[in-house]
């Protein structure tokens, strides 16, 4: 199973929790489970749209969108389970403001205040970086949250 980073824009009005619910509902919808659960499993098509199995907050990610010397200053980065799995990310770790995001955190996707799904991976490294950066100039004011997805 790969891991790549969704980032999710929410809205700048939202406490840490509330973004954290908002960003889960937002790409719930991008799920298999989801997906499967809505059309039944009987059919193959409910596959074909589908961008991840699973996701967690933070997951191998945790922190990621802070610049290093402030991730040092963060609490529990990475915290693993008494069985070596990556625990419940704290949301502070994992939620910022666009403006306060490193500049360097670029996704593999990310998720917009419409609720569409943009691959940013698929794109060359150039314009990976373009696009991104016209949707941080975008939604400048709204909450980012990181998210470990797999698939």
């Amino acid at each position: 199973m790969a891991h790549f980073l969704t980032l999710v824009f929410v809205d700048p009005e939202q406490s840490l929790m509330s973004a954290h619910d908002a960003a889960v509902e937002m790409i719930w919808s991008h799920c298999t489970v989801d997906t499967i659960d809505n059309v039944g499993d009987d059919d193959e098509t409910a596959y074909l749209d589908y961008k991840l199995d699973e996701f967690q907050l933070g997951g191998m990610f945790d922190g990621c969108l802070w610049d290093e010397e402030e991730r040092k200053k963060l609490k529990d980065i990475g915290r693993k389970d008494s069985l070596g799995f990556l625990g419940d990310a704290r949301p502070e770790n994992n939620i910022r403001p666009v403006s306060q995001v490193r500049e360097t955190a670029l996704p593999a996707s990310c998720i917009t205040p419409d609720e569409q799904w943009h691959d940013l991976y698929a794109l060359f490294d150039g314009e990976r970086r373009e696009k991104w950066s016209a949707l941080r100039q975008k939604y400048p004011h709204h909450l980012l949250v990181s998210v470990d997805c797999q698939r």
